[in-house]
């Protein structure tokens, strides 16, 4: 009996012990130690000057292949998600500094029955999964040794992503910001295209840019890499959106074109007019985000295939990339008569009828509003959103409920009464999973990130 109460006794003490131990625990601030603060445009400076420590070293590799032939190996950021014996060292890009673009008219080419029938080939079909392009135009094919082993285990590893074919969009967990978001998505009627009735997503007007629930911090502007915003002058020469913890979708001719590579960087939130207007300290209000690899899909980067004018830019695998919220995106083949949103930054030299400033000039802010999807084809989709010559890239996007989904890429103009994107169908989704999934995040568990590009 005594023996039967000492346990007893010794259980009960245990128990005690324990309930003491948590009553002493506040799980708020167990909570908050364990999410990271959130990490401003000086915070994002200083963790962005320690990555870039590695781009000498790139320059140097080129230096070294251009004068002794000396072929660099393979990158370990790259060979340890895709391993090394699935990276063909093609060459060295030739580096387009120049603001040059490919002009709006060449990228107008109708459909063919050659390009339909090419872009319907599913991945495991291609020769190539495409291209990946570093600051110093290091250039590496990808081509899996075995594509359908490949495929089949991202598939497995994502089910879900796969059966739905759509990816949630995501805001991080983070502590310390302390900003509401203010000013969404409002709802408009259609315009007539020709006549420019976009509005404006500018601090001026009251849209938080700066806050990470709100949409606009995910869109940003690509201006030539090292452009710095202590000019106070817009130079984007397109627009990119997040959709992935270090992950960014934009047009594949804002990267590559008929004058070569064009190295970015991205200004998250971008707003030129409350920079001008002296609402914001900066026209890059969240700071500047570098972009060390830039992927390709195959037939844009051999042949600059109007179907396949995409591309996927690859944050440092840090956690001020991590801290970024994302779009989501999806395949959806009836898209027809659906109401989409689209937003993008103009490039220099244009006006906007929504700008503050008695010039008009658009000053790199953000421009857009939402149209009807008048048709679609195999590979594109057809509205009625007025663009600008910088808007390429941005995300054409509808809104599910507070799901902010893309379904196209801004690309070009098309004719009078419609313009032209990249539609997100099946070889899209299946190739933004894959490049994701190869180049991961190691931040995703500190800011609660799951699913594609999450270690």
């Amino acid at each position: 009996m005594m023996k039967v109460e000492w346990k007893t006794q010794k259980r009960y003490a245990i128990v005690a012990a324990i309930l003491a131990i948590l009553e002493g625990c506040d799980s708020t601030d167990a909570d908050q130690r364990t999410v990271p603060a959130w990490m401003g445009p000086e915070d994002v400076a200083a963790e962005e000057s320690v990555a870039e420590r590695s781009v000498l070293e790139q320059w140097q590799r080129r230096e070294r292949y251009l004068t002794f032939g000396i072929e660099p190996d393979v990158p370990m950021e790259l060979s340890a998600g895709f391993g090394g014996r699935n990276l063909e060292f093609v060459g060295y890009a030739p580096i387009a500094y120049e603001a040059s673009r490919v002009d709006d008219e060449s990228l107008r080419s109708a459909s063919t029955c050659e390009e339909d029938l090419s872009s319907a080939l599913q991945v495991s079909e291609w020769s190539s999964w495409g291209y990946f392009i570093n600051i110093a135009g290091e250039t590496w094919r990808w081509k899996p040794a075995d594509v359908s082993g490949t495929l089949r285990d991202i598939r497995r590893k994502l089910p879900e992503v796969f059966i739905e074919e759509e990816v949630a969009e995501f805001v991080p967990e983070f502590g310390g910001h302390g900003e509401q978001a203010a000013a969404e998505d409002v709802w408009r009627s259609e315009g007539i295209i020709g006549t420019d009735n976009r509005v404006i997503r500018s601090a001026y007007r009251g849209y938080a840019m700066t806050s990470p629930t709100s949409p606009w911090m995910r869109i940003g502007g690509l201006p030539p890499r090292g452009w710095s915003p202590a000019t106070h002058t817009n130079n984007s020469e397109g627009t990119a959106s997040k959709i992935g913890p270090r992950h960014l979708l934009t047009a594949g001719h804002v990267m590559w074109d008929n004058m070569g590579f064009h190295p970015h960087d991205w200004w998250p939130g971008q707003d030129g007019v409350a920079d001008e207007m002296g609402i914001s300290d900066s026209i890059a209000p969240n700071g500047v985000k570098s972009i060390p690899w830039t992927w390709l899909p195959p037939k844009w980067y051999e042949d600059r295939s109007p179907s396949q004018d995409y591309s996927v830019l690859i944050l440092y695998d840090n956690a001020s990339s991590a801290q970024f919220p994302r779009f989501g995106f999806m395949v959806d083949s009836a898209l027809a008569g659906e109401m989409t949103w689209n937003f993008g930054i103009p490039r220099l030299g244009y006006d906007c009828e929504d700008s503050p400033l008695e010039s008009k000039a658009c000053a790199g802010s953000m421009y857009g509003h939402q149209k009807s999807v008048r048709r679609t084809e195999v590979s594109y989709v057809f509205t009625a959103h007025d663009l600008q010559s910088g808007h390429s890239g941005g995300p054409v996007y509808k809104y599910n409920g507070g799901n902010r989904q893309i379904v196209a890429v801004a690309k070009s103009k098309y004719s009078l009464v419609e313009n032209r994107h990249v539609k997100i169908r099946k070889s899209v989704f299946d190739m933004l999973i894959a490049v994701m999934e190869g180049t991961p995040s190691s931040h995703c568990d500190g800011y609660g990130w799951t699913g594609a590009g999450c270690d």
